[in-house]
């Protein structure tokens, strides 16, 4: 296996139904009714899109700022920290032991998703990263979005990988242009 790349929520970690809840709780609190069946329209994208949907299913940028400020507040009371999921740090810590290279591509933020993964204990596992920010569309697009080779080196694993390079077996390069991140 040349590489392996996992998408975050709801794979890596159990987060969708806590960010589900906090915003249906922000809906509330500004007032504005918001179906757990309209919010799933959003699950899956990245920011911008999932915005701009929130803000029409809310009825406008005041609502949507409202209930945006109560999610926050839910899941940062709650520190974020959402469980990995069953079986996953398990396959992330044989995939390391075979000297796989591994990628997380998400909808999430470049922040979050080093948040996240740190505060759970695997972001060392990874040697890229992709968040929903740094792509010019998110999924569900088909069409596939370059990422520079440069990603692969900004990550925990990657340094760790360059430390041992001496004294262990190379682990397996991605492509020398770019590699895609291709939602399906």
């Amino acid at each position: 296996m040349a590489a392996a790349i996992f998408d975050m929520d709801g794979l890596l970690i159990d987060s969708e139904r806590a960010t589900l809840a906090a915003w249906l709780h922000g809906a509330r609190q500004a007032g504005v009714p918001l179906a757990k069946a309209d919010y799933l329209q959003v699950v899956g994208r990245a920011a911008p899109e999932s915005d701009a949907i929130l803000r029409e299913l809310l009825g406008g940028p005041q609502a949507f700022d409202a209930a945006r400020a109560a999610a926050r507040a839910v899941l940062n009371h709650a520190e974020a920290v959402f469980p990995i999921r069953p079986g996953a740090a398990e396959l992330l810590a044989a995939l390391r032991a075979a000297r796989v290279p591994c990628a997380v591509a998400s909808s999430s933020t470049h922040a979050e998703i080093r948040h996240r993964l740190g505060a759970i204990g695997v972001l060392a596992h990874f040697d890229a990263i992709a968040g929903g920010d740094e792509v010019a569309r998110g999924k569900p697009t088909r069409r596939c979005t370059g990422w520079p080779r440069s990603a692969w080196a900004s990550t925990p694993a990657a340094a760790s990988r360059s430390r041992t390079a001496r004294t262990a077996p190379a682990p397996r390069s991605p492509p020398a242009r770019t590699w895609s991140w291709c939602p399906t």
